[in-house]
């Protein structure tokens, strides 16, 4: 039987957790709430969530300082921040810790929905095994895969993985050693 998706919402506001429980719960996610940045942290290394959810200003850490130190934990750990007052200085600083989108509050539910559940498709690419070919069996035409077996190649597939389903361009290095 295949584990439910785990939500993880880290806001000092009780609406606001309540908020994600009322609506991701009826749709079979189960929803981990924590209200600092440490307890936070906590679950996250306990139950090992697919999302997270993290208001950028906690009683006891920046939201910034907590997706930090859960990326140690789960690097692939698909992050988004929610605000009330953030600054585009914030969200370029939370860009490049690698999170995964960026909402202001008061939050438009169908949004946050469409963006956890493109959060929960990411991960479960990001965790699919990719499915290559057998020796010897024939290549498609070029153009319809991307061809590779090797350690190097699986790490390019997850990548891709991880950007898929933003609209930006990628640079992809090859780097022999």
């Amino acid at each position: 039987m295949e584990r439910q998706q785990r939500l993880l919402v880290v806001d000092d506001e009780p609406s606001v957790l309540q908020l994600f429980r009322s609506a991701f719960e009826k749709h079979g996610i189960e929803v981990l709430t924590a209200d600092t940045a440490r307890a936070g942290l906590k679950v996250a290394s306990e139950q090992k969530p697919d999302v997270g959810i993290f208001d950028l200003m906690l009683p006891d850490w920046s939201g910034l300082d907590l997706l930090e130190e859960v990326q140690k934990l789960d690097a692939r750990l698909p992050v988004i921040f929610i605000t009330g007052g953030g600054t585009s200085a914030t969200a370029i600083d939370a860009m490049k810790l690698g999170e995964f989108d960026y909402l202001t509050k008061p939050l438009d539910i169908r949004q946050v929905r469409e963006l956890v559940d493109r959060a929960f498709e990411l991960r479960r690419l990001m965790t699919e095994p990719v499915a290559l070919g057998e020796p010897g069996q024939e290549v498609p035409a070029a153009g319809d895969i991307m061809v590779g077996r090797g350690p190097a190649m699986r790490e390019v597939y997850k990548a891709i993985g991880r950007v898929a389903s933003k609209n930006l361009t990628v640079l992809i290095r090859c780097v022999s050693s």
